[in-house]
């Protein structure tokens, strides 16, 4: 699982230095547009794409050090057991749904290689941010299987005891 970390951690860097970008333009587009009457042009534009690299390259690093957001309300309540049962399951639903969404989108990504469509004001291809999801996606469920084999574990360890 090390080399997975090593590389959602690569890839929070690039997702946090984006968006530090995306601050700074919205920042200069807002100084140019009001003070100035000059805005930046393709600064939406940047900002919507900008955001598929920031919610893309964070998904593995927020999963290994678990920050996701996760509301216990009902969970804290159940026996230890149950709860490793439960967060088993969901951590499975989980990978399941991370690998058809890297799957579909990196299906989209090829179509719109295959297709040339780009933004409408600065002409930039869309195929990239759709891979770059694509391995984000990929890398959470990458991510996540190392959860599961955590999950799994503990429970064989635990065996027959109840909580």
């Amino acid at each position: 699982m090390r080399p997975v970390a090593r590389l959602s951690k690569a890839f929070n860097y690039v997702s946090c230095a984006t968006l530090f970008l995306m601050v700074l333009l919205v920042f200069v587009n807002v100084v140019g547009r009001y003070l100035l009457n000059l805005p930046v042009p393709g600064a939406v534009e940047l900002i919507q794409l900008g955001m598929a690299v920031v919610v893309g390259l964070g998904f593995g690093y927020c999963a290994i050090e678990h920050r996701n957001v996760r509301v216990d309300l009902l969970m804290e309540r159940l026996p230890r057991r149950v709860q490793e049962v439960v967060d088993s399951v969901t951590c499975c639903l989980s990978i399941v749904t991370a690998c058809l969404l890297a799957w579909q989108i990196g299906v989209q990504g090829y179509e719109l290689i295959r297709a040339g469509r780009a933004s409408v004001e600065l002409h930039i291809p869309f195929y990239p941010f759709y891979l770059i999801l694509a391995v984000g996606w990929g890398v959470l469920a990458v991510a996540l299987l190392g959860d599961l084999a955590g999950l799994l574990d503990a429970l064989r360890k635990r065996g027959g005891t109840h909580e």
